[in-house]
């Protein structure tokens, strides 16, 4: 389901995975390659996009970055204010992994969390939350839809088994992280979040905002390895 400017809905008839499901208008800012990395960034100004605006009304441009180094693939967001307001920083990313050729029920998992949110019957967090412990084991039958707040550390969520080793590392300006692990697909998601769920409503307080002038920096990197 979507409403009028394509925001993608729930089954509560909710806003869900952003704003728009996707938008037009990028533009190349650059690429290249040196050594043994390649890199390409395009930019987007929302500032110009009347649809974004009428809903999040806070004038900027964003920047995204990746480089490919050997096995790893880093993804770099910068959002910068174009007009004379602070713009909330409320973006994530959905990285969906799966190891091809093993059961769901042998993967394994690390997820370095500190703390689970609390949701209510929606899955919109209430304001709450709870000390986790790490989550590491077998995958197994468990499901996952949950929002968390990271442990100190900066340890990587990983995905392992046959022989494969995933990490998710979230290097800058990701202090939350939402894992997603259905029972009717075999995928796991460790998704990048810069602010919970229905941030702008301030429960769990206001999300980080960049100011005029300013720059927010977003990073994560993705690596793919054989296990010894």
């Amino acid at each position: 389901m979507a409403i009028d400017g394509g925001t993608p809905l729930d089954e509560h008839r909710l806003p869900i995975h952003g704003l728009l499901r996707a938008v037009q208008g990028w533009t190349w800012t650059g690429f290249g390659a040196a050594g043994e990395a390649a890199w390409v960034s395009a930019g987007l100004d929302v500032g110009q996009r009347g649809e974004v605006l009428s809903a999040f009304p806070f004038p900027h441009s964003v920047e995204v970055k990746a480089t490919l180094r050997e096995s790893a693939l880093t993804i770099a967001t910068t959002v910068r204010p174009t007009a004379d307001v602070a713009v909330p920083v409320v973006f994530g990313y959905h990285p969906y992994l799966r190891l091809p050729g093993l059961p769901r029920a042998a993967w394994q998992v690390e997820m370095p969390v500190a703390r689970r949110l609390e949701l209510d019957e929606r899955s919109i967090p209430t304001g709450r939350s709870k000390a986790s412990a790490p989550i590491r084991g077998l995958l197994g039958r468990q499901t996952f839809d949950d929002g968390f707040v990271l442990a100190d550390g900066g340890e990587p969520f990983v995905l392992a088994g046959g022989g494969r080793r995933i990490e998710v590392a979230l290097a800058e300006g990701y202090p939350y992280v939402q894992v997603f692990a259905p029972s009717d697909d075999d995928v796991v998601c460790f998704e990048p979040m810069t602010a919970p769920t229905d941030a702008l409503r301030g429960r769990l307080g206001p999300p980080p905002a960049v100011s005029p002038g300013e720059c927010y920096r977003a990073r994560f990197t993705i690596t793919v390895e054989r296990e010894s």
